[in-house]
């Protein structure tokens, strides 16, 4: 085989990523299948040439057997097992970028309509059903085959990698799964609920985790069905910072930290996210505890439309028709609800005969728990309650894999709806699954307590469970200082999320505790300073935006707001490879300006302290990786604008720009224009000729020529006031170590068009062709300035 070019290869799965995400795009695409099945067949030579196993090259003895005469169909349902079983479980060994391209690539393809049908069906079960096909293009799905639990989970996994493309496709699956699921409710069948029966009860578990998912993915935000380019519904339970955007200073850090987390973040839908308001255990957008908050609960309910979108259903079909590719409205998740409401009653009850198998049982109220995100009745979630607790009076009280779902649900059942008798009895429950030492049932627990915090934090059942909450989080923190003690990373971001949002909204509470928020502050910042397996760089980025929140809410003192900028200082100072730059850079920034939107001045030493920081930032230009220096560049003309006086900015920023030991010029430059910009509003243009005045001598004098040259007409370019000539800035600055004759022209044409806003000047006239008839003795180019401005 030849071999691949990566950088083609890379560049070509980039281009077929943005085609896929867009359905415009990807509907030219599907109606070229000569296209599609070029594409598979040679993503397909691709893998193999890349040594990825799974993939089988003999395929005429499925042409044969299943009378295909497209082998296309065959190796789309191979790429989509070799991506589930072998790249996405990491065993290619192909870097995580080249493998996040080829997920994104392979489950577009697959969701094509030509052929979805033979990627979402395992090759198994389409051996099954090849007697019976009428179109050998189209294979029919068996239920029959459906049956076996190995094509079983093998289905499932592809309807959970590709989702459904069309309402009869969602209505086609459900109605499989769902006969799979209740024989015993539907049918009558008494023999399955055996107890020795273990593959039929593994087929049931497997068709209800089938469902699950089915309809989980109708959360998806964008497009219901297509977890390709759309990421999962995901409300907070942090309201927005109203004094955030209520002034220029907050607006402005918004800004700048949402420029900060579009850098770092990959997932499109959490660039845009108001990261102040992000539920701290939250580090993705898949479905997980937490999903939704109870506020979005409630509204959901008193909102609810039976359908996914507003289309009337007689205008569906002309839609499906239109747009095959696009997710399709008319979902009727509601009716899909009250059917698997009875059928776990049925299983779920004390009385039930047979009695349900424990497998099935769990995995009944783990479903329950994700399935309660699509509630939208209050009776529901008080069907959920009662269901539940029922479950838990009658279940083992040993069984923690059960009790971890018991004690999330009813906590969110009663976050919608409690009644008050309840109230003691789920108090108890709650202490006693803060005691386990199973840490999946004190994680329910933590998740449980926060829908409870956040609906009724007034409430007779919060109140009686705060002095064992505080005690709680001073234990964990303890426990977290103990590098001995492991602990998961979710784990420790829920702990840390129950933290925060203790101290934000029960600050009364916690004050009274003596040092506990000094505590909390000591025990993060050993967690960002720590370099074990528990400080990982999602539990360091969480824990510095918690401090952020409780910052810009004034949850802390100005003694500790000074702690917090100064450890954040003293981090930047550290190697690149010590720290999470993005993160401490954060909370650098949020210290700042949350001491600026204060009335009090005296918050902090201002002036030395400020300019210290920005001594440190612009000393880690210098040090840090490119990335990072990049970034600093891009906030520091609004950090400094906000913060310093024009002549404390021009001076630092043009003194970076002249030194000799700076690494990154050309970021530098992009500095200087930007903040020419900033401050042309501010002095105006004058101010901006003095200060160029004042520094052109020091530019003539560097070396080599190339430099000084390429230095005095960025800097010419970023005064000027004529928008064509300030148009050619990123070419000017992209041309640094040249002087050609494009580069000699453009130098001349700045120093005019400066010289042209001076000339009325006489003072400034003559300064600058002092400056440069000074300059001229050593280098012909600046007499040749001279010359061109004498002749205009």
């Amino acid at each position: 085989m030849a071999p691949v070019d990566i950088c083609q290869l890379y560049a070509h799965l980039s281009l077929l990523c943005h085609v896929f995400k867009h359905s415009q795009f990807t509907s030219v695409f599907a109606n070229n299948p000569s296209h599609v099945f070029t594409v598979i067949d040679s993503l397909t030579y691709i893998l193999n040439n890349l040594n990825v196993p799974g993939l089988t090259p003999e395929l005429e003895n499925y042409r044969e057997t299943l009378a295909i005469s497209q082998d296309g169909y065959i190796q789309i349902s191979q790429l989509v097992t070799c991506l589930s079983d072998i790249i996405l479980a990491g065993k290619a060994g192909l870097p995580s970028s080249l493998v996040f391209l080829l997920n994104n690539v392979i489950r577009g393809l697959a969701r094509l309509p030509s052929v979805n049908e033979h990627a979402r069906m395992p090759v198994t079960a389409f051996l099954m059903s090849s007697e019976t096909r009428e179109d050998n293009n189209k294979p029919q799905l068996k239920v029959d085959a459906l049956q076996d639990t190995v094509v079983l989970r093998d289905f499932i996994k592809r309807n959970n990698l590709l989702g459904w493309i069309s309402r009869p496709q969602f209505e086609e699956t459900w109605a499989c799964l769902l006969h799979l699921l209740s024989p015993v409710a539907v049918t009558g069948n008494v023999d399955i609920a055996e107890e020795d029966d273990v593959e039929n009860i593994e087929w049931m578990v497997s068709a209800l985790r089938g469902i699950t998912g089915l309809l989980c993915q109708t959360l998806n935000r964008a497009q219901p069905g297509n977890p390709l380019c759309t990421c999962y519904k995901n409300a907070h339970r942090h309201k927005p910072i109203a004094s955030l955007l209520s002034s220029t200073s907050g607006e402005k850090l918004y800004q700048i930290r949402m420029f900060l987390r579009r850098k770092v973040s990959r997932c499109e839908c959490m660039k845009e996210v108001d990261l102040f308001c992000v539920n701290t255990e939250r580090v993705s957008c898949d479905i997980g505890y937490n999903q939704l908050s109870i506020g979005h609960l409630t509204t959901q309910m008193s909102t609810f439309s039976p359908l996914i979108s507003s289309i009337e259903k007689a205008d569906v079909e002309s839609a499906e028709k239109s747009q095959p590719i696009k997710s399709l409205q008319g979902v009727d998740t509601a009716s899909c609800l009250k059917l698997l409401i009875d059928v776990y009653s049925h299983l779920l009850s004390p009385s039930a005969t047979p009695k349900t198998p424990l497998m099935l049982l769990n995995e009944c109220a783990k479903s329950i728990v994700m399935l309660s995100d699509l509630f939208y009745e209050k009776s529901q979630f008080a069907w959920m309650f009662s269901t539940l607790y029922d479950l838990y009076l009658n279940h083992h009280a040993e069984d923690e894999l059960m009790n971890q779902y018991v004690v999330l649900g009813l906590c969110k059942a009663a976050a919608i709806h409690l009644d008050s008798n309840m109230e003691e009895k789920l108090c108890k429950l709650l202490e006693q699954s803060f005691r386990s030492i199973h840490i999946p049932t004190r994680l329910a627990a933590i998740s449980g307590i926060l829908y409870l915090l956040e609906a009724a934090p007034e409430g007779d059942l919060v109140k009686s469970l705060l002095n064992f909450l505080v005690d709680f989080i001073s234990r964990s923190m303890d426990l977290i200082n103990n590098k001995s003690t492991l602990m998961s990373e979710l784990y420790l971001l829920s702990v840390w999320s129950l933290t925060f949002y203790m101290i934000e909204h029960f600050q009364e509470k916690v004050k009274t505790v003596n040092n506990f928020i000094p505590q909390v502050l000591q025990t993060g910042m050993e967690v960002v300073n720590s370099s074990d397996n528990n400080s990982t760089t999602r539990l360091c980025s969480a824990v510095l935006l918690g401090f952020e929140r409780l910052l810009l809410v004034n949850a802390i003192s100005k003694s500790e707001s000074v702690l917090l900028l100064k450890f954040a200082s003293d981090r930047l100072s550290l190697p690149a490879t010590h720290i999470n730059t993005h993160s401490i850079l954060g909370l650098l920034v949020t210290c700042m300006y949350a001491d600026i939107s204060e009335a009090d001045e005296n918050r902090l030493d201002t002036a030395e302290l400020k300019m210290e920081v920005v001594s440190i930032l612009f000393d880690r230009i210098r040090r840090g990786l490119p990335q990072e220096s990049e970034v600093i560049t891009g906030i520091l003309p609004t950090l400094m604008s906000d913060l310093f006086s024009s002549q404390d900015i021009m001076n630092k920023v043009i003194g970076e720009f002249l030194s000799e030991q700076q690494p990154h010029p050309v970021l530098i430059a992009k500095m200087v224009y930007e903040v020419f910009e900033e401050q042309a509003t501010v002095g105006g243009s004058s101010f901006l000729q003095d200060w160029v005045l004042l520094s052109i001598t020091s530019f003539t004098q560097r070396h080599p020529l190339a430099m000084a040259i390429w230095s005095l007409t960025c800097f010419f370019v970023s005064v000027s006031s004529n928008h064509w000539l300030k148009g050619l800035f990123p070419y000017v600055a992209s041309r640094i170590g040249c002087l050609d004759e494009v580069d000699e022209k453009i130098f001349l044409l700045s120093c005019k068009d400066f010289y042209d806003g001076i000339r009325h000047d006489s003072h400034k006239s003559q300064t600058f062709v002092s400056v440069f008839q000074s300059a001229g003795r050593t280098e012909l180019i600046y007499k040749t300035v001279l010359e061109a401005i004498a002749a205009t």
